[in-house]
């Protein structure tokens, strides 16, 4: 296992480590979403605990694929795809667009 892979297992706390395969895929998605996010082809060094990050809050995201709200009794449970701490970690990294207007 990887050691970005060792520090999202660590990251998690559970008494049975998840499967080192489903770790290794949390990370692969983490990393596409980054890259979309920052519209780059590879993501600049520096950037592993956002990723670690991000593959911690999909870990715990399973099962709950489609859903954008939940509220169980008094407690309301809002979801975004890329939490505002991880967004504030990989914003300074977006790469502008140029967008030309068509009158």
């Amino acid at each position: 296992m990887t050691e970005m892979a060792n520090r999202v297992v660590t990251l998690l706390q559970l008494e049975q480590p998840p499967d080192p395969a489903l770790i290794q895929e949390l990370l692969s998605q983490a990393e596409t979403l980054a890259l979309a996010y920052t519209g780059r082809a590879a993501l600049p060094p520096g950037l592993e605990g956002a990723l670690i990050r991000l593959a911690v809050v999909m870990f715990n995201r399973l099962g709950q694929e489609g859903e954008e709200s939940r509220r169980e009794g008094e407690i309301q449970v809002e979801m975004t795809a890329l939490p505002e701490d991880i967004r504030a970690m990989l914003r300074p990294f977006r790469l502008g667009k140029a967008v030309t207007l068509c009158g």
